[in-house]
C-alpha cells in the first residue's frame, strides 16, 4: 500500500511542477489559455479523484486532507477564471511546497500508520493486560477461599 500511495502522490507532484512550469512560461500576466486553465484543473480533480481517497483509505492524517483539500479547491476555483499569473502561480508554489513534507514524507517515514496501528496496538495490550489481571484476580480469591477452607 505504501508504493501505491507513494506512486499516486509523487505522480501528482510530477504534474504540478508541469503545470507550474507552463504557467511561468506563459509570456501574459493574465492566464487565459484553456490549456493552461485545463491542466490546472486536471491537477485538482486529480487530487479528489485519486488521491485524496486513497489517502483515507490508508488512514492518513484527516487535518492534512482536509487542508490539501481546501487548496485544491481553491486552484480549480482559479482555473474557472482568467487569473492574474502570479496569484495561479503562488497557489501552485504553496500547494507544492507543503506536498512533499506534509504528505509524501509522511508515507516514506510511515508516520501516518503508525498513530492507527500503535493505537491498535495499544487497545491490544491493555485489552489483555485487564484479561490477565481478571484472571489474576479470580485465581487468587479461589486461593484464599481454598485456604479458608482448608484451615476451618
Amino acid at each position: 500500500m505504501k508504493d501505491d500511495l507513494l506512486a499516486v502522490t509523487r505522480a501528482q507532484l510530477t504534474n504540478l511542477g508541469a503545470v507550474t512550469r507552463a504557467i511561468r512560461a506563459a509570456s501574459t500576466p493574465r492566464i487565459r489559455q484553456r490549456a493552461l486553465l485545463n491542466a490546472g484543473a486536471t491537477v485538482a480533480r486529480q487530487w479528489f479523484d485519486v488521491v485524496r481517497p486513497a489517502l483515507e483509505k490508508a488512514g492518513f492524517h484527516s487535518d492534512t486532507i482536509a487542508g490539501f483539500s481546501s487548496r485544491f479547491e481553491a486552484l480549480l476555483a482559479v482555473t474557472r477564471s482568467q487569473p492574474m499569473k502570479t496569484a495561479y502561480l503562488s497557489l501552485l508554489s504553496d500547494i507544492s511546497g507543503r506536498y512533499v513534507p506534509e504528505i509524501i514524507h509522511q508515507i516514506e517515514i510511515g508516520s501516518f500508520t503508525s498513530v492507527t496501528g500503535l493505537s491498535i496496538a495499544l487497545t491490544s495490550m491493555v485489552s489483555q493486560s485487564m484479561k490477565e489481571t481478571t484472571s489474576t484476580k479470580r485465581s487468587a480469591v479461589l486461593a484464599l477461599r481454598l485456604s479458608v477452607d482448608v484451615s476451618s
